[in-house]
């Protein structure tokens, strides 16, 4: 046998370990008494496991951050419980939501119950949690105000009511799945709305989108699989919903270069143009200072325009495409806590998402030849079901980009779109952009 001067230690660790497995089943075994016969220990566990598993989502840097809000939200306390003797399905109780004062409308509505005072929440996103409803363990109803319609993140644009619910199936994470179709119903005074179900475990929620004024909003009814004596109650919640007016109400504004101020709703039903090529329309758009910027021709006219983000990206149009395809333009800061990355550093090393689908590179990184100056394109792969088409370049102090998203296969029908719209930029001051670099 073959002998050296770490068979001691090899054989200390040895012993050690055997001991070590002996102390940690007894400890697995005292843990699993305990989790029985003390309900706050197990409430403590299952808390710290949920914690921990959606932490685990987050970048390693960010990781201590999220644990840390979690544990903070959760030792806010439970919800109160449901009141016997009330239906959870049938709205009796006043709920007002004041606008917020950037131009969000409020609303009010009945719910079964009053809603939790921790509702009314601004995320970071810049969307709004306007109402927690809880109807008893594992279940309430939820109203949020996602943003402004056309709003762009981490390249993800905030989609109309009637695409909300495909975009999301689309760019869904691996553990939400979805039940059904996506069926279009009654939204607050008659209007339409796009409702769909889906689930995550054993929890099942049915979204309800409907958009007021340029912004998006969402009733969810939130449940256990299996329970259905709640099927009713997003309806019945929507029958007295009303729209408070904007506390702020925007300026309009200047009418000659502006985009269209109501375009068409989109229709998800519609059949794809035959030619997107053909790019009928002339677009003038504006930079995130209000300054006309550019021109184009593009093949239809926008669904939202000059819309911010909370981050600084400014989206100067949106563009319903197809059912499942979209155009964004957008321009952003070049942070110097992101090291002022250039276009090409962006699409190379692209920013990770705290959350959301997992997003692959499809192709490597191109120099591109445009009429708006030299720029760089790549694709990613976004979720299970979606592609995006980036296109970027510096221009100044912030980078422009050209969003190109649609389902997988759709390429060939959608990207003479894009094309259109890049042969055809003129920058209002006739500058040239600036090279790519290098």
């Amino acid at each position: 046998m073959t002998s050296s001067v770490l068979d001691p230690a090899l054989g200390a660790i040895a012993t050690a370990s055997w001991h070590a497995v002996g102390v940690a089943s007894v400890a697995v075994l005292v843990l699993g008494l305990a989790l029985l016969l003390c309900p706050p220990l197990r409430r403590w566990a299952v808390r710290e496991h949920l914690v921990r598993a959606v932490a685990r989502r987050a970048l390693r840097d960010r990781r201590a951050g999220v644990r840390r809000d979690l544990r903070a939200a959760a030792r806010g306390g439970g919800f109160a419980p449901f009141p016997q003797g009330v239906d959870p399905a049938v709205p009796t109780t006043p709920v007002v939501v004041a606008p917020l004062g950037d131009g969000r409308p409020g609303e009010r509505f009945l719910a079964p119950v009053p809603a939790d005072a921790r509702s009314g929440v601004l995320g970071a996103d810049g969307s709004r949690q306007d109402a927690v409803v809880p109807l008893g363990h594992g279940r309430a109803l939820l109203v949020v105000c996602l943003g402004r319609v056309g709003r762009v993140l981490g390249g993800a644009p905030l989609e109309a009511a009637a695409n909300r619910p495909s975009a999301s199936r689309a760019t869904r994470m691996d553990d939400v799945l979805p039940v059904g179709e996506v069926v279009r119903v009654a939204g607050p005074d008659g209007a339409d709305a796009w409702r769909h179900t889906y689930a995550v475990g054993d929890a099942v929620v049915t979204d309800t989108h409907v958009d007021h004024d340029g912004w998006a909003f969402v009733v969810g009814v939130l449940r256990r699989a299996g329970e259905d004596d709640l099927d009713g109650l997003a309806d019945a919640v929507l029958r007295t919903w009303r729209w408070l007016p904007a506390a702020a109400p925007q300026p309009a504004p200047d009418p000659a270069p502006a985009l269209p101020a109501d375009p068409p709703r989109p229709d998800p039903d519609a059949p794809a143009r035959p030619d997107l090529a053909a790019a009928p329309e002339v677009l003038t758009l504006r930079g995130h200072d209000g300054a006309v910027v550019a021109r184009c021709r593009c093949a239809a006219v926008p669904v939202a325009a000059d819309v911010p983000a909370p981050d600084g990206t400014w989206t100067a149009a949106f563009v319903r495409l197809t059912a499942t395809a979209s155009l964004a333009v957008t321009s952003a800061p070049r942070r110097p806590a992101d090291g002022g990355r250039s276009a090409r550093e962006h699409l190379e090393a692209p920013p990770e998402r705290t959350f959301g689908p997992p997003t692959e590179p499809v192709r490597g990184t191109l120099a591109v030849a445009t009429a708006a100056g030299q720029a760089w394109a790549r694709a990613f792969r976004v979720g299970p079901g979606a592609v995006r088409a980036e296109v970027r370049l510096d221009r100044g102090d912030r980078t422009w980009a050209w969003l190109l998203t649609h389902a997988p296969g759709e390429e060939r029908v959608v990207r003479p779109a894009l094309d259109a719209v890049l042969a055809s930029w003129k920058w209002h001051d006739d500058a040239p952009a600036p090279p790519a670099t290098p």
